[in-house]
Parts: C-alpha cells; structure tokens; sequence
C-alpha cells in the first residue's frame, strides 16, 4: 500500500504542533508538505492593521501550495480565532479534491469536537493530545479503514456516521516522540534567529481563562501525569543537532512553566551552559523562582524570563481565575531576576470580566516599585471550553448569541 502525502497548512509564525506531526508522518514513512502563508498584520502575533494585511495578502499562496502538493491528507492545528480561516481553506482544498482527507486538531477542535466534525469539509477532529491519534489517522488512509476507531479521534465513517474514539490518558514518555521537524520550515523561517522548542507538557495551574482549564480533564483513561518533562538527554541531543545544523542565536522554550521541576532544572541548566551556551527565553511563575532558580538561569544565559500575573486583585483571582496565590512573592521574583542579569516580561490581561478598576491601580503602584523590563498586555479573549468563558455565559457577561459567534471562530465586540 502506498503510504499516504500529507500537506500541513499553517499561516504567520511556525506551529510546533504541526512540526511534531511532520515529524511522526515522516518516521512513518510518509512524504510531508508545509502550506504556508505570511499572513502579515493579520495574525496574532502583529498589530492587525486591515490596509496593510490586504496589500500583502498571500492567502492565495497557501491554496496554490496544496494543489501543487496534490495530498491525499491535509492537516490543520486550529486555535479559536484561526478556525474559520483555516476552514474557509479546507472547504476550497475539498471543492478542488473531494478525495482529500482533511484532519484539524488543536485547542478548538479538542473544546468543540461535536460543532467541529459536523462540518462537510472535516473528516477527522483530534481531540486532546494527537501523537498517537495523528499516526493512527495516516495508517487508516493508507488502507481505506473507515470503520476502525481511532483513539482520541472523531470521525465520519462511509455513511457519514461520526465514530469516536477512546480518549486515552496522557502520554507519559516524551522522549518516544520524534524531534519537532524543523525542515518543513525552513522556506518561510530563519530557524536560527529564534529556535523555538519544548521541554515539557502540561501545567501546575488551572486557570479559567486557559485551555489547560478544560484540556486535563479530556482523557477517559484516568490517572496519567499531566505535567510531563522530556528526559535532559533527550533535550540536549535535539539542540546541539539544532545548534550545528541552524547555527543558532537564539533559543525560545515555550513551555507552560519551564521552572516547574526544580531537580530537572538544575540538571538541564547545569548541561544546557557547558554544550548548548545560548541565550534563551522561558516562562515561569514567581512560585517557582527562588534564590537557586535564578542563579541557574542566570549563569545558563536566560536572557528573559516571562512571568504570567494577569490581575493583582487576588481576591478577584481566587474567585474568578482560580489562581490560589498571592502576588506579594512576585517583588522577590523579579529582584532575584534582575540581580542575576535577567532582562523580565510580566503578563497582564485587560478587559477581564468583572475585574474590579482599583486592581490596575494596585498594578500602576506596583509596577513604579518593582519595574519588570517590559509589562506586556492582552485584551482578554474568550475561549470555548474554558471555565471563565461558561461561567461569563451563566451571568450573562455575554449572551447566547455572542457565545455562539464565539464558538463559530467569529471576532465580537464587547
């Protein structure tokens, strides 16, 4: 049987994700494509600028990719406000090749798996953690099974009857998974100037207004270890191969909390500054930076650490966020920081629902004793699946009808 083509659509930045289904489709013997497109003052990641984004629009870039690659699967990774734009793809890709078997997985399709299968150009809906899935999807085209079900996966079977499968517990090795696959990107990114990796999967915390809120609670199989690190072995290996083949200048760990295993990253730090030695950024929370931390971060060559504090009304943040902490510790934080030549980013979050006003004057007060190296701030955003978001619903912050448009992937005005 001929192992399936498998082109992966992504659009403004590199989606690790999908580097890691590359790279699980390639050990599988498959033939990979990336589908990519700038999408440049459009996305997440730059000001959304309308007259700009349309003078440099190449959306059409990523359709002629697909037609060229002529796929048998094509592959999204979709987050809420990317859903309705990475469907539009997919039901063009689909008029072209009504043969093409279309795969989204992600943080969306993992919240609204029902909304987002019932779609005519969506064959299989990834819900949680899709390594295995993802693998099991290859080899069930590759023989036409559209009986079979397929853990942590819906899909339509020949009648178009959705079959589901098990939702499986996490996966505890890491280091059985494949190096994210770099390659496919090389065309569209200067892998060099900013390598971005992970070390772990999961999160202490359970905050309403995050996917982890919801995304820990997915598997049926109970039981299993949600924050999961890779092995230092495992790490190393991948970077000096990283290091020798991009020459890189810049390391980005875009773990949830790169700090949580104190032990693991003494080791890691200790291995990282003898054989790697390159300047790098991680996220942390002032729980889990002390005197040592911060040593070992700063001799390793953290050039920034990223601490997440969304609100400084604590009373507010029990009750609403479900962050259990106080921000008294955060002072101590950001000094041990700076005393050890770390440059520091702490995270705000506007617009947060019910927040008293007097909590961004505790902020201001704060921030003129305790100046971080930059203060970066988001409007909040509500996601479907999340604690906060049903709980905005329930009081009626927001009504069905925006809710709705929510779930739909559509921007609202609040």
């Amino acid at each position: 049987m001929k192992k399936p083509k498998i082109t992966f659509v992504a659009y403004g930045h590199e989606h690790l994700s999908l580097g890691l289904m590359s790279a699980i489709a390639r050990r599988e013997g498959c033939e990979v494509g990336l589908a990519y497109g700038a999408y440049l003052f459009n996305d997440r990641y730059l000001p959304q600028i309308n007259w700009l984004s349309k003078l440099l629009d190449d959306s059409n870039d990523i359709q002629k990719a697909i037609v060229e690659q002529n796929p048998d699967i094509l592959a999204f990774s979709a987050v809420t406000s990317s859903f309705r734009l990475l469907l539009n793809i997919a039901i063009k890709a689909k008029s072209v090749n009504p043969k093409l078997k279309v795969v989204f997985g992600g943080i969306h399709p993992s919240a609204l798996p029902e909304r987002v299968i019932s779609r005519d150009a969506i064959d299989y809906v990834v819900v949680g953690e899709g390594d295995y899935a993802f693998l099991e999807i290859i080899r069930a085209v590759e023989k036409g099974d559209m009986s079979t079900p397929i853990q942590n996966t819906w899909f339509k079977d020949i009648n178009g009857n959705i079959i589901k499968g098990v939702q499986k517990g996490f996966i505890q090795d890491l280091d059985s998974l494949p190096y994210f696959d770099k390659e496919i990107w090389e065309d569209y990114i200067n892998i060099g100037d900013l390598y971005s990796t992970s070390v772990s999967r999961g999160c202490p915390f359970k905050c309403t207004f995050c996917f982890n809120n919801y995304f820990k609670n997915i598997p049926d199989e109970k039981g299993t270890k949600y924050i999961r690190f890779r092995s230092v072995d495992n790490v190393i290996d991948e970077l000096a191969k990283a290091k020798k083949r991009y020459h890189i200048r810049y390391i980005d760990f875009v773990d949830d909390m790169f700090t949580f295993d104190k032990a693991w990253l003494k080791e890691f730090l200790e291995r990282y500054k003898k054989e790697i030695n390159v300047p790098f950024h991680c996220l942390s929370h002032h729980h889990y930076i002390d005197e040592d931390v911060a040593r070992w971060l700063g001799e390793a060559g953290c050039a920034i650490a990223e601490i997440g504090v969304q609100s400084f009304d604590d009373v507010y943040k029990k009750e609403y966020l479900h962050r259990y902490e106080h921000t008294d510790g955060l002072a101590k934080a950001l000094g041990l920081l700076h005393q050890n030549n770390i440059r520091t980013i702490v995270d705000m979050i506007l617009g947060l629902p019910k927040e008293p006003i007097e909590s961004q004057e505790t902020a201001l007060d704060f921030f003129k004793l305790n100046t971080p190296t930059r203060i970066e701030t988001f409007w909040y955003c509500y996601f479907p699946g999340t604690g906060l978001m049903n709980q905005a619903i329930e009081e009626g912050v927001i009504s069905k009808e925006q809710a709705e448009a929510i779930f739909e992937g559509q921007a609202i005005n609040l």
